[in-house]
Order: C-alpha cells, then sequence, then structure tokens
C-alpha cells in the first residue's frame, strides 16, 4: 500500500513522495489518525494543503491511499481500516460518489474539504458538471438519506452548485 506519513517518529517521508509497505506494517506505525486519501497525486502533495491542518490538529498522521483496481490494492487499503481502531479522516473528491465513500468509512472523524469560501468559487470557475451529473442518480438516494453534518452539508453545496471538484484542483499553499 502507498503511504504518507506526517510527523511519524523515525520515519522519514520527503514533500512529493510516498511508501510502499504492506497494510500490516502501516497498521503497526504509531500514528493517531488515518486519513484515507481518494487519488495519489493529492497525496504525493499533501504537505502543501494548509487548509488540512484544523482536521489533523499536530497529531501523528498517516494518509493512506485508497488503492486502485490495478495497483495498490483497495483490499489492502480496506483492510488497515477495518482492523484499526483510531480516528479516521476521509479525504475525497468533491463528486457524489466521493461523499458516499467519505460516509462509508469506520470512524470517520471528518470529511476533509477546503473552506467552502475557498472550494465554492474553484467549484463554478472549474465547471466540473460531468462529476455531478455522472454520478447523481446513483448516489442521490443515499446521499438524501445520510444524517451524517458533514456530509450533508457538502451535498446541499453539491446539489446548489450542479457540479464537483476532483481533488487534483483543491487548493495548495497560498491558494486558500
Amino acid at each position: 500500500m502507498a503511504v504518507v506519513a506526517i510527523d511519524l517518529p523515525d520515519i522519514v517521508c520527503p514533500q512529493g513522495s510516498f511508501l510502499v509497505m504492506p497494510w500490516s506494517s502501516a497498521l503497526a506505525l504509531p500514528y493517531e489518525v488515518l486519513m484515507v486519501c481518494e487519488n495519489l497525486e493529492p497525496m504525493q502533495r499533501i504537505h502543501r494543503y494548509d487548509w488540512l491542518k484544523p482536521f489533523i490538529k499536530r497529531r501523528r498522521t498517516l494518509i493512506l491511499f485508497r488503492g486502485a483496481p490495478s495497483w495498490f490494492r483497495i483490499d489492502s487499503a480496506a483492510r488497515i481500516v477495518t482492523n484499526d481502531s483510531r480516528p479516521v479522516l476521509g479525504l475525497f473528491d468533491f463528486d457524489p460518489q466521493g461523499l458516499l465513500m467519505a460516509a462509508g468509512l469506520p470512524r470517520r472523524e471528518a470529511l476533509c474539504l477546503p473552506p467552502w469560501k475557498v472550494l465554492e468559487p474553484l467549484v463554478v470557475e472549474r465547471k466540473r458538471y460531468d462529476l455531478y451529473a455522472d454520478q447523481r442518480r446513483g448516489c442521490q438516494a443515499l446521499l438524501d438519506a445520510c444524517v451524517e453534518p458533514d456530509i450533508a452539508v457538502a451535498w446541499t453545496h453539491m446539489r446548489r452548485l450542479t457540479r464537483g471538484l476532483n481533488q487534483e484542483a483543491f487548493p495548495e499553499c497560498g491558494e486558500a
């Protein structure tokens, strides 16, 4: 599995890189919070997302790539989430499927999105109607029924904007 370690003792993970290890080795690391990241590229840029600091709260953090069917297997990422007991943060695309993946995380402490005053103009500017329209029908019933406050608020904003935003377009340092 692919991971980025933030503030873990004796583990060096230079900015822009990630470590690869078996899920059981990742699970044994001394992190305090696990962050599941939907896409590999944003995970590599995680140090540049200043807006994540209020979610991380200065805790030792292990960022985990959720995996893909052909590389860094999804089942390995699922094993660490399932076999752990520490809090989980969800960092996913701002689209219906991203909200559903975040809602499905056990022990989820938060859905990690940039502040609305920053996110909304980016969503409008990037015009990713496809991210909303292509996924809405398959996800709407579950999202309408979701009572998790952070997911419900994000879904309300997304329905109003009728578009989404991929993680690769989330703001980096100096953009928020």
